[in-house]
């Protein structure tokens, strides 16, 4: 059985999926970006002069990272196609698509890994060719609707189709069982596991500020950074000097003024680089997620790969991965009180947050969250799709 996985992003979880799945069987992996955006988590080529189409190696020697190459090794199928934009109507992108399928047919599975609208077109140049999907995120978050109809539709479609698809998060899983009962046969519910990508990466020759709380991620209405400042704000009277950092790219979404000249508070409004977020969740004792809505959680299998205790929002993925007083906490929605008081018990027992960081670690070597039975399901799922 010979597998592409196409993936549309989602760099730090296709590539360990990639590497675990090439251990049961033949699979390549193509990573598809556009020109007008060359960055993703741990891969980034936005200073690299290439043109449109299947790079050569030359160009995926300068576009992927050191880390990436030594993390897969080097004789490890790893392929980078660029389109135009990402625009469906484009024409130059329908021949791109063409040429791109020309490439994919001798795969016996097409795996598409994220969403984008160009697998449409790539769908149409092979009508009768497996597929299966994983999707990251069954509806757009709060603050974050898609501008295009179609964009916002494109799941359902997929859905509604004959094609195998994954689901990442038990939430989403049962609300599309009872959604799409008629094809509920070939759909399924794997999760990803830690981003362990990210151990590749070096880190002692950057002074990144430490911290008691870190909030990490793109700044979205969605991540309900506001509940976490209220909730820091209240921890200050039991900790006078904790620490707390907020680090993302992205515009906040209310006034953060007051915070600024907080010396509570660190604000990094900037996109970090991955070398750069491995250091700060190192440096930290507790990594917090206040969503208002969720679907799985790159933010919490990132700091678990450091053994990093979670709390947050009862919602989407989250409770999946999060065993309440296990490896973090959850919270209520919206909750300013919950997240501060579990924060408080954490940072006043320091046992308790020892347990959890050999918890966490304890975790990542088996059951559902590994790799290596993650891989065993999708193949399983490759299986049923031939």
């Amino acid at each position: 059985m010979k597998v592409a996985l196409v993936s549309f992003g989602h760099a730090d979880s296709a590539i360990p999926m990639a590497k675990a799945l090439s251990e049961r069987l033949s699979i390549d992996l193509f990573f598809t970006f556009s020109l007008n955006k060359r960055k993703n988590n741990v891969i980034d080529f936005e200073d690299i002069d290439l043109k449109i189409g299947l790079q050569n190696n030359e160009i995926k020697n300068q576009a992927f990272s050191k880390e990436v190459k030594e993390y897969l090794g080097e004789n490890f199928p790893i392929n980078l196609f660029v389109y135009k934009n990402l625009k469906l109507k484009s024409l130059t992108n329908w021949v791109l698509s063409w040429k791109y399928a020309k490439i994919l047919r001798k795969y016996d599975i097409i795996h598409f890994n994220g969403k984008n609208m160009n697998i449409l077109q790539l769908r149409f140049f092979m009508p009768f060719k497996k597929f299966v999907y994983t999707v990251h995120d069954l509806e757009n978050h709060k603050g974050e609707l898609a501008k295009n109809v179609f964009a916002r539709n494109f799941n359902k479609r997929i859905l509604k189709s004959k094609s195998h698809v994954v689901i990442q998060n038990k939430s989403d899983y049962e609300l599309v069982k009872k959604e799409y009962p008629k094809n509920i046969s070939s759909i399924y519910f794997i999760p990803f596991g830690n981003l362990e990508i990210y151990k590749q990466y070096n880190t002692e020759n950057l002074n990144m500020p430490q911290s008691d709380v870190l909030l990490f991620g793109r700044i979205s209405p969605y991540k309900g950074i506001e509940y976490f400042i209220e909730a820091v704000k209240k921890l200050k009277i039991d900790f006078p000097y904790v620490k707390a950092i907020i680090a993302g790219s992205g515009k906040f979404y209310f006034d953060i003024s007051e915070i600024d000249s907080d010396k509570n508070f660190t604000i990094i409004n900037k996109f970090i680089q991955s070398d750069e977020l491995v250091a700060m969740v190192k440096a930290c004792k507790i990594v917090v997620c206040p969503y208002t809505d969720a679907t799985q959680s790159g933010v919490a299998m990132t700091a678990f790969v450091f053994n990093k205790p979670v709390i947050a929002s009862n919602t989407g993925g989250f409770k999946d991965v999060i065993v309440d007083g296990v490896n973090g906490f959850l919270v209520p929605l919206k909750n300013s009180e919950a997240i501060y008081n579990k924060m408080k018990i954490l940072l006043e027992n320091d046992d308790l947050l020892k347990k959890m960081n050999q918890n966490i670690e304890n975790q990542s070597r088996t059951g559902d969250f590994a790799w290596s039975t993650i891989a065993r399901n999708y193949e399983e799922v490759y299986k049923i799709a031939l």
